[in-house]
């Protein structure tokens, strides 16, 4: 009893805190905090106000921007990484430094998991051994060549390289390095094989919307209720996939019509599915970066139709509106989804386009019948019209005409004025 008397008694400074019979000190870096244990201190006023002492050094240098573990906790971890970060750190400790003290704090989920996967399959087995001074431009060239010539494009690499390219502008910033290679380094050029690749994925992901008479046969052709809510909602709601497999009931508002597109499920690299278990492994995000955040979509009657067949299915024990039927989960991911719709598409006899053309579809059947291109955009998610006639500008019909773009010049006559002159049909 005396001695807990004699703790409450004491004074704790802020930043402070004392565990037991050890005092520790707290603070943040680049958004991440620390809890640093001083073990040779004792429980005592002294010693605590010692403690305070340590913690006003250590946040004057991280104002001051020339803070080192090794001056204040050279026992810490990260303190002998950082006593060899001038000779002899190297690319593999680099990526673990920026990575674990910059990157999963500053970066999204999604992004993190991507950079350590690249870190780890393609930086660290390449260049992972040599150190900071060995590394140059002529390392970074001999790989994306050796790699362009398996046909992998710029684009690629140059996302495998992500991680890397960050870490060393942090580590320039830090006064870890003094030669940044990606500076001085430029990207060869392309094989025709490469470009031929590019090609073909560009053409796959042209404008190639479905028919009304398509969309009929789809929903025809689907033997599982569930898989023909999906499709009709997704063809009537303009919602990429991500969007539909996130969407949960009570994003729903039957009064109104409307729904709240908040969020995305995505597949999370370094995330193993477990089939039964895919509530606990899901990942939720804030929708694509860059559009309007959260929005309330105006339901279309067969999108609200859709979603009212949908109810007996998953609204009693499901926060997810749409489950596979197979297995009666949640859609986990859009490879899982883009398997059956495939399948589908061959059961109703109608030409194969990804998933996603479905959201296309939406947006060219609403332009065709003269729906404003605000509403049209707002509805997609999209912050203006910009993107809105950059897509879908052969939709978008001209107010001067009922049958689409109003010419200006008389081609006609031009065009009988240029003509050269044919034979004659025979008779």
């Amino acid at each position: 009893m005396g001695r807990a008397k004699s703790k409450k008694a004491l004074k704790i400074p802020r930043g402070v805190q004392l565990r037991g019979e050890t005092i520790r000190i707290n603070f943040s870096r680049f958004g991440q905090r620390y809890f640093i244990s001083l073990p040779e201190l004792q429980p005592s006023q002294t010693d605590l106000d010692w403690a305070a002492g340590i913690l006003a050094k250590v946040k004057r240098s991280i104002r001051s921007g020339t803070f080192k573990w090794n001056d204040h906790f050279p026992n810490h971890k990260l303190a002998k990484t950082e006593l060899r970060s001038s000779e002899n750190l190297t690319i593999s400790e680099l990526l673990t430094i920026y990575l674990e003290e910059y990157a999963s704090h500053r970066k999204a989920d999604m992004t993190l998991d991507n950079y350590r996967y690249y870190a780890n399959r393609f930086i660290k087995p390449e260049f992972g051994h040599l150190t900071i001074p060995e590394f140059r431009v002529g390392h970074i060239t001999q790989w994306v060549t050796r790699m362009g010539n398996k046909h992998i494009s710029n684009t690629t690499l140059k996302s495998y390289l992500s991680p890397l390219r960050s870490a060393f502008r942090y580590a320039k910033s830090q006064n870890l390095v003094e030669y940044n290679p990606f500076i001085d380094f430029e990207w060869p050029e392309e094989s025709r094989q490469t470009l031929q690749k590019k090609r073909a994925r560009k053409k796959q992901k042209k404008l190639d919307v479905f028919t009304l008479e398509e969309i009929s046969g789809l929903l025809a052709a689907a033997e599982r209720p569930q898989e023909t809510h999906i499709i009709q909602f997704g063809f009537w709601s303009g919602l990429r996939p991500e969007e539909l497999f996130a969407l949960h009931w009570e994003d729903i508002d039957f009064n109104r019509g409307i729904a709240c597109i908040s969020r995305a499920k995505v597949f999370r690299r370094g995330y193993t599915m477990i089939e039964e278990t895919p509530e606990e492994r899901e990942v939720l995000k804030e929708i694509k970066t860059g559009e309007l955040g959260e929005r309330d979509l105006i339901l279309l009657p067969s999108a609200l139709s859709a979603l009212q067949r949908q109810q007996p299915y998953t609204h009693t024990y499901s926060p997810f509106v749409f489950h596979a039927d197979y297995n009666n989960k949640p859609w986990r991911n859009t490879n899982q989804f883009r398997n059956r719709f495939q399948k589908l598409c061959v059961l109703a006899g109608v030409r194969y386009r990804r998933p996603y053309m479905m959201r296309h579809t939406y947006a060219s059947m609403l332009l065709k019948e003269g729906e404003n291109e605000n509403f049209v955009a707002r509805q997609l998610g999209h912050v203006d019209t910009q993107m809105l006639r950059k897509v879908y500008a052969e939709f978008i019909p001209d107010s001067g005409t009922d049958n689409g773009y109003q010419l200006r010049g008389d081609w006609q006559a031009i065009e009988e004025l240029h003509a050269p002159a044919l034979p004659a049909p025979s008779s």
